[in-house]
């Protein structure tokens, strides 16, 4: 008896022990989790956005010697709502004597963003002590945006550092640019980043205003921009160019923001619970991708019943997006200088996974070992075209959309300020909702007996509710992806998947109950 008591206490010892240490663990975790996504609601508080005008624009419009229309159309602007002018700067020259000519250009509190570009075949570093030296009485520069494919120096980058270094200057990060040597300026002086946007003079040129104030207002309410370069339009008058620049500041306080100088913010971040180096962050956000989804997936097909399944799993869903959100919440990651890498392996993996938890080898085998006909041809290489297009068009580098699509992804924009993914709300929610309740109701719908084309066809759709298991994972895995870019912020990122939730499930019942009617009418087909 003193033996069987002894061996109790000890395993309750044990379990205590246990218990104890998950608990640990589980409550530091959520720590962790609350910390990274508080971290990142405050960052994402800042609502000042910088407007810079391309200074070369504006003297290519008014020419070098009209001073007086440059001074008002400025003067005006700057009333608008632009804070900065970029000025193009050759660093063979003095700088002081680029900033003299700009002075009785510039009206009082318009900033200048410098924009070094050397002339080529130029020996400018052997003088590169004397003509940077700013001009104390001129027009304050507050930040340095480098021209070219390369920043200024490039590979040798001491000069430049040191002089952003002793002036203090911001650097805007401009999305999308591949510049060589600004990586390495970030990772010097990453207190010093802020979140740009700018179209090139191939784009402008190209463009409309319509089209160009929509991609403005996109990349600050949805990537966490706060630095706009806006460049003028070449074919459009100076008025016109005016009214732009006004419209775009109108709609960015229409959308909450404030136009006014933007300040670097990454100082401002709060001490990490756990300093975890970028790399492991990248690790566990790229396990978490993949592991998450298929975990709720595999107890949502094994474990849970099929009604309600489509909630648990979404639940798993939403509970891994907010610890890979929090895993992400570094500067690094919501400045764009660090991405989330393995977009595409996070996407294909966990299908590939539900693939063979929903069907066994040897139907796969078996599938794959069966005539070829015309209609499995067609429909595999509609599948393979699917599957090639969800790959190519997730993550960093994309298709681009045709026109059609740009104008419905406008047309939702519009509708509801941000725009759900075609992926959760058109494929996978719907799809996973039929999947579910065919498997509810023992496999699929009750099937015409005939042998016609019409027949086959609805045998070969709905015999099985697996596939419609599989193509429902990818809603899942889209909304993964949604918070695996860490530029977006939360609040965009939540109203995405939420409207993209209810309208699927909206499409989902509406295609159940027009199956459950079609079904009724179907039994009589040859």
């Amino acid at each position: 008896m003193k033996t069987t008591l002894r061996s109790w206490i000890g395993r309750s010892r044990s379990w205590t022990a246990r218990g104890a240490a998950i608990f640990l663990v589980a409550f530091w975790a959520s720590l962790f989790v609350v910390h990274g996504l508080l971290s990142r609601a405050l960052w994402e508080r800042d609502a000042g956005v910088e407007i810079c005008l391309d200074g070369s624009d504006v003297l290519q419009m008014f020419g070098e010697d009209d001073v007086d229309g440059t001074r008002i159309f400025l003067e005006r602007l700057a009333e608008a709502g632009v804070s900065s002018v970029g000025v193009y700067w050759d660093p063979g020259y003095r700088l002081r004597e680029r900033l003299e000519e700009w002075a009785p250009r510039l009206p009082d509190g318009l900033a200048v963003t410098l924009r070094p570009e050397a002339a080529p075949f130029t020996d400018w570093q052997s003088r590169w002590d004397r003509t940077s030296r700013p001009w104390s009485k001129g027009p304050a520069v507050r930040g340095v945006l480098f021209t070219g494919a390369s920043v200024l120096g490039y590979p040798d980058l001491s000069p430049v550092a040191s002089w952003i270094s002793t002036n203090a200057f911001y650097l805007p990060w401009m999305e999308f640019s591949r510049q060589r040597g600004l990586a390495e300026l970030a990772r010097r002086f990453p207190h010093r980043l802020i979140r740009g946007h700018g179209l090139t003079e191939e784009e402008i040129a190209k463009s409309n205003p319509r089209v160009v104030l929509a991609r403005f207002r996109r990349a600050v309410r949805e990537r966490g921009v706060r630095f706009l370069y806006v460049r003028l339009f070449p074919g459009l008058s100076s008025r016109a160019n005016a009214a732009f620049v006004v419209d775009l500041a109108t709609a960015l306080r229409a959308d909450g923001f404030r136009t006014e100088a933007a300040q670097p913010r990454s100082g401002a971040w709060p001490r990490a619970l756990a300093p975890l180096p970028t790399g492991v962050r990248q690790a566990l956000a790229l396990l978490l991708a993949i592991g998450g989804p298929w975990l709720g997936f595999f107890l949502a097909v094994r474990r849970w019943s099929p009604e309600e399944a489509p909630l648990r799993l979404m639940g798993v869903t939403l509970l891994t997006a907010l610890v890979l959100g929090a895993l992400l919440a570094t500067p690094d990651f919501l400045m764009g200088v660090a991405v989330f890498r393995g977009v595409k392996v996070a996407l294909v993996v966990p299908l590939l996974a539900g693939l063979f938890l929903l069907f066994q080898a040897k139907e796969i085998r078996h599938f794959l070992h069966e005539p070829i006909t015309v209609g499995r041809l067609g429909f595999g290489l509609i599948a393979l075209g699917v599957l090639g297009v969800y790959v190519v068009r997730s993550g960093n580098d994309f298709l681009s959309a045709s026109g059609i699509e740009l104008n419905v992804r406008g047309a939702l924009e519009s509708l509801f300020g941000v725009r759900p993914r075609f992926k959760e709300f058109l494929i996978g929610h719907p799809l996973l909702l039929v999947g579910f309740y065919l498997k509810a109701r023992g496999g699929g719908f009750r099937l015409p007996e005939g042998a016609g084309p019409a027949a086959q066809t609805l045998h070969f759709l709905f015999h099985d509710h697996r596939p419609f298991l599989l193509a429902g994972l990818i809603g899942q895995l889209s909304v993964i992806n949604t918070f695996c870019h860490a530029h977006t912020p939360l609040s965009v990122s939540f109203l995405r998947v939420y409207h993209g939730l209810w309208i699927g499930a909206l499409l989902g019942g509406t295609l159940i109950h027009l199956l459950r009617w079609a079904e009724r009418r179907w039994q009589n087909l040859p």
